[in-house]
Parts: structure tokens; C-alpha cells; sequence
């Protein structure tokens, strides 16, 4: 009964608390564009994971979390703004070319086909996360195998550990 009474008293504030926190993790993506992404986290995807992967290993674990989420942040964005592109520069529901001789049907899809590369490569000029390097194919690869995701896993729950620790 007294720890009842003890949990209500601290109620509000430990409401406000889980409010702000969801607020906080829930308007990381409502208002995402990718015009808009913050320029201050607009770094080569590549450094942001590595330097998490290094924080982890010396133990550093807030300091991960955070790179790892931007990490993954700047992944979507990456991600998203190659559909973007695809998507705005898309040839649509053209007829198919009949191929008979003489009627240049091969030089039509071929000029289809440059328009659209040109389209797709204006559409990346115009992106922020396209002038910044490249990330590698072994980053891209440890993404699409959702391995990030494991070590932030692991990054939680040594901060969820050692805060214990040190409270007491």
C-alpha cells in the first residue's frame, strides 16, 4: 500500500517524463523530409557508422547509441532519396515499341531511356545526402542485413546495465 502511494505521488512527473520521451523519439521521423534533413547530421554515412562501431568497442555506449542512430537515420535518408529520384524520373506507362524495320523504335527506347539518366542524375544534384561520399558496399551490405540494429541492441542494454551502477 505505502509503494502505491509513494507511485502516485510521483505519477505526474513520471508521466511527463514518458510523454516528452516519446514525443522526442516520435518526431524524430514526422516531420522528415528529405529537403529538410539537418544539415548538422549530414555526414558521410560511412563515419557515422564506423565511429559507432568504435565507441562500442571501447565501451562508450552513449556515445554509439547516438552514432548508431544516425547512422540509421542517414541510411533512410539515403535509401529514400534514391526512390525519389526513381520515382519522379520514372518513364511510366509507355506503350511498348512495336520493333519493325525501319520504324527507329530501338533509337526511341534508347532516348527514353537517356532522358531518364538525365532526370535521375539532375533529381541526385538537388539532394544533400548525394553530395556527400558514397557510402561502401560492406556498409550498405551490414545495413540491409539489419546488423546496426544489433549493436544498438547491445548499446541499450549495457547502458541499461550500468545505470543501475552508478545511481547507487
Amino acid at each position: 500500500m505505502e509503494r502505491v502511494a509513494r507511485c502516485n505521488g510521483s505519477g505526474p512527473l513520471s508521466l511527463l517524463l514518458l510523454l516528452s520521451l516519446l514525443l522526442e523519439a516520435g518526431g524524430q521521423y514526422e516531420k522528415y523530409s528529405l529537403r529538410s534533413f539537418p544539415e548538422r547530421e549530414l555526414v558521410p554515412l560511412d563515419s557515422a557508422y564506423r565511429y559507432s562501431l568504435e565507441q562500442s568497442a571501447a565501451a562508450n555506449w552513449r556515445e554509439s547509441i547516438r552514432y548508431l542512430e544516425l547512422s540509421l537515420r542517414l541510411h533512410r535518408l539515403l535509401r529514400d532519396s534514391q526512390l525519389h529520384c526513381q520515382r519522379n524520373c520514372s518513364l511510366g506507362p509507355a506503350a511498348e515499341p512495336t520493333l519493325s524495320p525501319g520504324t527507329f523504335s530501338e533509337l526511341r527506347a534508347f532516348a527514353q531511356i537517356l532522358k531518364r539518366a538525365v532526370c535521375i542524375k539532375k533529381c541526385k544534384q538537388s539532394l544533400a545526402v548525394f553530395k556527400l561520399p558514397p557510402p561502401d558496399k560492406d556498409t550498405l551490405q551490414q545495413f540491409e542485413k539489419r546488423v546496426p540494429y544489433r549493436y544498438l541492441e547491445n548499446a541499450y542494454f549495457q547502458v541499461r546495465i550500468i545505470l543501475p551502477v552508478v545511481t547507487l
